[in-house]
């Protein structure tokens, strides 16, 4: 076979791979978020297996900016005589019962007076000890924000977050698996134009 020359009799050069690079580095950024979901999700779950924390996501903004919507709190079910003024305790709130993440602001006796910091006043009613879930230790931002999502019905927004999940899995290939690679498709060009009898690129 004879190798095809150009106009100007030199033989033609192969192209960059473009499109190959930049599915590699979008896939290389799919990958780094995918990551990162995964360590939160860890970072959230392991402790109360390990150590018996209690993951609370936080689904107000009554404390913020110590603590946003979405992120989960990871609470110590320490004993209450321990409890000081200054500590993040979460507690079924007197009033409804559901759980609740605030600030302790007194000790008084059997209860204690909290507020959110986010909040102006305090809150009106007292905690009982004995509704004292516990203290907070950690917190992992976001790592709760689908279920904030989901509680709060916004299905829209939901299926956004699942959407992306599941394009950064597809893009994540880009940079997992070698074949996609850009050396590994320049290298295989080159070898189809050395094969035909194409100067590879310098």
């Amino acid at each position: 076979m004879i190798p095809s020359t150009a106009h100007d009799g030199t033989r033609p050069r192969p192209t960059r791979s473009v499109g190959a690079e930049v599915r590699f580095y979008a896939g290389l950024v799919a990958l780094i978020g995918l990551l990162t979901g995964v360590v939160l999700a860890v970072a959230a779950l392991v402790p109360a297996v390990v150590l018996g924390w209690s993951p609370t996501v936080i689904t107000s903004t009554s404390m913020e900016p110590a603590l946003r919507v979405g992120d989960v709190v990871l609470v110590d079910p320490a004993r209450a005589d321990r409890l000081r003024p200054g500590q993040v305790i979460t507690f079924r709130a007197p009033e409804s019962g559901a759980l609740r993440t605030h600030r302790v602001v007194e000790v008084r006796g059997q209860e204690v007076i909290t507020k959110g910091d986010a909040n102006g006043t305090q809150d009106q009613v007292p905690v009982a000890l004995v509704d004292v879930v516990g203290r907070a230790v950690a917190v992992v931002p976001f790592a709760g924000a689908p279920m904030t999502l989901a509680s709060e019905r916004r299905w829209s927004a939901l299926a956004l977050v699942a959407a992306a999940a599941a394009l950064c899995a597809w893009l994540a290939r880009y940079a997992l698996l070698p074949e996609h690679h850009p050396w590994e498709v320049r290298a295989r060009r080159e070898a189809r134009a050395l094969a035909l009898g194409v100067v590879p690129p310098r």
